[in-house]
C-alpha cells in the first residue's frame, strides 16, 4: 500500500530539485540615507516618483536637470496627478510646499507631509493659528458679556444676525495678540494675518469684511459657528446672567406660543359653532355677573357690622345729646378704618353707610 501511495504521488507532483537555488532572504539592514528600518535599496537607484505635473512648469531650484522623458524616465506611462495644493513639483516629486507666496520673513506656511505626497501646515503656523483662534475666543467672550475690555468702536466691531459671533477689525486682533504673546507674536500685523488665511479651519475662524459686502477684500476676522458658544471663557456672574436670559427667553416664548394656540382653537371653535358659541358666552357673562354681585353683597354685610359698632362708639360719647353730623361722623369712621386707601374708603360710603344711617 505504501509503495502504491509513493507512485500516485510521483504522476501528479512533479519538482524540478536540480535546478533548485534557495531564494535569498529580504535584507531590513539601513539605507545609505541613514533611515532605520526600511528596506534596502541598490546604490544609485532613486525613490520612486510620486508622478505629480510639474509646477511650475519651469525648473524651481537653480541648477536642476529638466527631465524631457518623464514619463520614460519614472514609468508613469501617462498616469499623472496633479501637484497638490499650496506645493511646488519638478520631475514627479514634490519639492516643497512655498507656492503662493508660502513663505514669509523666514516662516513657511505649509511643509510636505511626511510621505512626501501632500502639504501640510507647518508647526509655527499651527501655534500661530492657536494664539489668535485663543484671542478671538476671549474677545467674543468679552463682546457676549459687555465687559470694559470689549471693542467699543463700532467702526472696528460686526456683529451679523445670522452669525454666532462678531468679526473683528484685524488691527485690533493683531494688537491683542502681540499683547498676549510679545515674543512669539512679533510678526503679528494684518498682512500677517492675511498671509495666515489657508492655515484656519474655516470651520472655527472666518475672514470677512466690515462693510458686510463678501466681494469686498478682507479685513476682520472672528469665530465660525463650529466654535461652541459653551466653549468661550466666560466668568461665572457672566454666564448665570446669560443663563437667566435664557430661561426668559424660554418662558416668553413659551407663553405666547400657548396664547396664539388658544387663540386659534378658540377662534376655530366660534367660526364652526356660532350659536353654541353666543350661548356659552352669555351664560359666562351671567354667572360672572351673580359672582360679582355675591361677593358685593359678603362684602357690604362683612362691613356693616364694624362700622355699626364704630359708630355707636362715637355717638355714645357725645356728651350734649346733640349727636354727630352725619358727613363728619362717616369720615370719621372711614378715615379710622381705612387711612391710605381711597378704594376702600368709596367703598364704605357708597354701599356700607347708607345701611348704618337706616339702622341708627
Amino acid at each position: 500500500q505504501m509503495g502504491i501511495g509513493v507512485l500516485y504521488l510521483s504522476t501528479i507532483t512533479s519538482f524540478d530539485w536540480k535546478n533548485y537555488v534557495p531564494s535569498k532572504p529580504l535584507s531590513l539592514q539601513p539605507s545609505d540615507d541613514n533611515a532605520p528600518g526600511t528596506l534596502d535599496t541598490p546604490k544609485g537607484e532613486e525613490k520612486p516618483s510620486s508622478c505629480f505635473i510639474d509646477y511650475p512648469e519651469r525648473d524651481i531650484h537653480p541648477g536642476g536637470e529638466e527631465d524631457q522623458n518623464f514619463q520614460d524616465m519614472h514609468g508613469c506611462e501617462g498616469n499623472y496627478k496633479q501637484c497638490p495644493s499650496w506645493g511646488r513639483c519638478q520631475e514627479g516629486k514634490l519639492k516643497d510646499c512655498a507656492d503662493a507666496d508660502g513663505v514669509y520673513e523666514g516662516l513657511h506656511r505649509f511643509v510636505p507631509n511626511e510621505n512626501g505626497d501632500g502639504c501640510e501646515v507647518s508647526s509655527e503656523a499651527k501655534e500661530l493659528v492657536g494664539m489668535v483662534t485663543e484671542v478671538l475666543m476671549g474677545m467674543s467672550a468679552a463682546q457676549t458679556c459687555k465687559s470694559s475690555e470689549r471693542v467699543n468702536d463700532a467702526d472696528d466691531v460686526l456683529l451679523v444676525d445670522d452669525a454666532p459671533f462678531p468679526l473683528f477689525r484685524l488691527e485690533r486682533v493683531a494688537q491683542q495678540v502681540r499683547e498676549v504673546n510679545r515674543e512669539k507674536a512679533g510678526l503679528m500685523s494684518p498682512d500677517f494675518l492675511l498671509w495666515l488665511h489657508p492655515t484656519f479651519d474655516s470651520d472655527s475662524v472666518r475672514f470677512g469684511a466690515l462693510s458686510g459686502d463678501d466681494g469686498d477684500d478682507f479685513d476682520a476676522v472672528g469665530l465660525e459657528s463650529g466654535v461652541s458658544p459653551n466653549s468661550l471663557p466666560l466668568p461665572l456672574a457672566c454666564t448665570l446672567k446669560l443663563v437667566c436670559w435664557e430661561l426668559l427667553g424660554y418662558f416668553a416664548t413659551s407663553a405666547w406660543a400657548l396664547l396664539i394656540f388658544s387663540f386659534l382653537k378658540v377662534w376655530f371653535l366660534v367660526c364652526q359653532y356660532p350659536v353654541y358659541s353666543l350661548g356659552l358666552l352669555a351664560f359666562w357673562k351671567v354667572v360672572c355677573v351673580f359672582r360679582t354681585r355675591s361677593k358685593h353683597r359678603a362684602k357690604v354685610r362683612e362691613l356693616f357690622g364694624t362700622v355699626l359698632e364704630a359708630t355707636y362708639d362715637r355717638l355714645s360719647e357725645c356728651e350734649d345729646r346733640e349727636g354727630y353730623a352725619a358727613l363728619h361722623l362717616r369720615d370719621d369712621v372711614g378715615f379710622s378704618m381705612y387711612p391710605t386707601s381711597f378704594l376702600q374708603r368709596d367703598f364704605l360710603y357708597q354701599h356700607v353707610w347708607p345701611r348704618v344711617i337706616l339702622e341708627i
